[in-house]
């Protein structure tokens, strides 16, 4: 099947060494300052880390792609020879990136009517995002069809989650990712904000502890209770993480490998683009089942 699978780089693909090579990465727009960036291309993490350090007011923006640069991108994979393109795109709850891909779609259909575009919500974001697009890749080079393919994504974003530790709530609810009246106790108390990303892609605080020590305890019950009666086979379970400290992170990593039994568990740094919403200091965990 001549098709090729594009991700967006919320999937945070970028920092996964081991990618599959046939995926793309379609990039999301970063402006700092009035100066535009592009994520994972121009902007690392890293420097996107050090800006918000030196200066927590920073005004950081991020944009979908343009329809014309989707359009264009499109095009040329026609020319390349591809008769479809499946897109995983992270929520559109969290970004008008799915809908400025059905958008090109539905330009593109009256252009080019031999091309077809496959925009497939997969209500998540980081890591979680970019699985689905290496499961697509994978099923795809083995010869599924799209409906097949599908079927096996939609069963995946039921039993995929994540749970993570803010250092401030203040971007997410200045992003509108957050309601302001969830966040208001995590943000009276300065204390440590538990949030999980549900498999509708809405973000919820779950919990609020003093000590990280706590904080680290209560996600690892969590995720004890969300794959209870799974083999250890037959999930994933990932670090995502944004600027922390290395001692704390390492820490938090082996309590996670020794309670379940897993070694070398992956670290995934989140991309400049979700840092944007998140701010500096995050830790968290994604979790799939398959």
């Amino acid at each position: 099947m001549n098709i090729k699978v594009s991700s967006i780089s919320t999937s945070c693909l970028d920092y996964y060494k081991d990618k599959p090579k046939n995926i793309d990465l379609i990039r999301i727009k970063i402006f700092i300052d009035n100066k535009e960036y592009i994520d994972g291309k121009d902007i690392t993490p890293s420097y996107c880390s050090k800006l918000l350090k030196e200066n927590y007011k920073i005004v950081i923006k991020t944009s979908q792609p343009s329809l014309g640069d989707l359009i264009t991108y499109f095009k040329d994979l026609f020319k390349k020879g591809y008769k479809k393109v499946f897109i995983p795109t992270l929520s559109p709850k969290l970004s008008g990136t799915y809908n400025t891909v059905v958008q090109a779609k539905k330009i593109l259909q009256r252009e080019v009517k031999k091309f077809e575009i496959i925009p497939y919500d997969t209500n998540t974001i980081s890591f979680s995002e970019g699985y689905f697009a290496i499961e697509a890749e994978r099923l795809f080079s083995n010869g599924f069809s799209v409906e097949k393919v599908i079927k096996h994504l939609d069963w995946l974003k039921k039993n995929n989650t994540i749970f993570f530790i803010v250092n401030s709530l203040d971007r997410l609810i200045f992003s509108g990712r957050l309601n302001q009246t969830k966040g208001f106790f995590g943000r009276l108390f300065r204390i440590k904000p538990i949030l999980q990303l549900n498999e509708n892609c809405d973000i919820n605080i779950i919990s609020k502890k003093i000590q990280l020590e706590s904080a680290f305890s209560f996600i690892i019950k969590k995720i004890k209770d969300y794959i209870e009666g799974v083999n250890k086979k037959n999930f994933l379970i990932y670090l995502l993480y944004v600027l922390y400290e290395d001692k704390i992170k390492d820490s938090f990593k082996k309590s996670l490998e020794k309670e379940f039994q897993i070694n070398n568990i992956l670290e995934i740094p989140v991309s400049s683009s979700i840092l944007a919403h998140l701010g500096n200091n995050v830790i968290g965990v994604g979790i799939i089942k398959f």
